[in-house]
């Protein structure tokens, strides 16, 4: 049998109120039972990512007198006057209820909870480090890596530096010409990442490319990383490698021992002992017309990534003038 299209509409808008009551009415469902989940902090304990939470509280009225002593306190800022009240049914407490408050409210009998918490990154740049949660599982980025601790309600304390992070996005939007495409700057002595950036979105630490080796002569070793691990593999004459590989080269022959790159706050120095200096490294990978640039300055390392069309390589082109912006753009971080 056929039904028109706004009676069906109806029926199933009905089902789906029908099905709601009945888990209410059972009591079923009191979302906020659950542990908040941890937060994401840089380096001096400030948030990378925010818990957004939404909650709503019914009453279930059973037909009895809600007079008096009936009423538990706790309701009484909630609920309307006693002449709205029906004989039966549900009353909505709230539509807007903190986490608290849905916690405690739905400790109380005849009230049930619903809602959710949404994570909220506060800067979309971080994205591919940090990566998304969905409920209480992490998807990706550092929420997947450290699922089980935050699940749990523990907080983890990042090696990002918040005050760097907001000085280089607030320069790429000045300097867009001269900005780019991606940014990573990490704490020479004990291989902490400080700051982040990519134009794209995209984790290019974890980009692999192929080099000779006489064009990084560095030791190149496997890398402990706490996302991604990224391998090392040899291709023919050439070696496949990541960003993270040559970077971890670099703090290693600073130190004068083995220093992986990090994402987590490390409160112990690494370094066994400093290089007296080391010079900036340029590749460019004529494949791809994809170049990156690794900048030393005292405990500092600098790494830019970007590319370059044919176009753009002209005849007016100078790689020399290239590096010195890239140079000025390190000062004002």
């Amino acid at each position: 049998m056929k039904c028109k299209h706004n009676i069906c509409f109806f029926l199933a808008i009905l089902i789906v109120l029908f099905t709601l009551f009945l888990n209410i009415s059972k009591g079923s469902g009191s979302y906020p039972k659950e542990v908040r989940r941890g937060y994401l902090l840089d380096r001096s304990g400030e948030p990378l990512v925010i818990n957004k939470e939404s909650f709503q509280g019914y009453l279930i009225v059973r037909g009895k007198s809600l007079l008096g002593k009936e009423i538990p306190e706790e309701l009484k800022p909630y609920l309307p006057p006693y002449f709205e009240l029906p004989s039966k049914g549900l009353v909505p407490i709230s539509e807007n209820l903190t986490f608290e408050e849905a916690q405690k409210l739905s400790k109380i009998k005849d009230v049930v909870v619903r809602g959710e918490i949404r994570r909220t990154l506060l800067f979309r740049e971080l994205r591919p480090l940090l990566g998304i949660a969905s409920g209480s599982e992490g998807i990706s980025g550092v929420e997947k890596a450290f699922n089980e601790r935050l699940k749990k309600g523990e907080s983890l304390t990042l090696s990002l530096d918040l005050n760097i992070c907001k000085k280089i996005y607030n320069n790429a939007k000045h300097y867009t010409s001269l900005f780019p495409r991606n940014l990573a700057i990490f704490k020479k002595d004990t291989g902490e990442l400080l700051a982040f950036y990519s134009e794209e979105e995209k984790n290019f630490l974890a980009e692999s490319f192929l080099i000779r080796e006489s064009d990084f002569p560095f030791k190149l070793e496997e890398v402990n990383w706490e996302l991604e691990a990224p391998t090392l593999k040899r291709e023919g004459s050439a070696l496949r490698v990541t960003p993270l590989h040559l970077v971890q080269a670099l703090l290693s022959d600073y130190c004068g021992a083995k220093v992986s790159p990090t994402l987590i706050l490390r409160k112990e120095n690494t370094c066994k002992k400093s290089a007296t200096s080391q010079e900036p490294l340029f590749l460019f990978l004529p494949q791809k017309g994809e170049w990156l640039y690794f900048l030393p300055k005292e405990n500092t390392l600098y790494v830019f990534s970007g590319t370059l069309t044919e176009e753009e390589r002209g005849e007016n082109f100078s790689w020399d003038k290239f590096k010195k912006n890239l140079n000025y753009l390190a000062g004002l971080f």
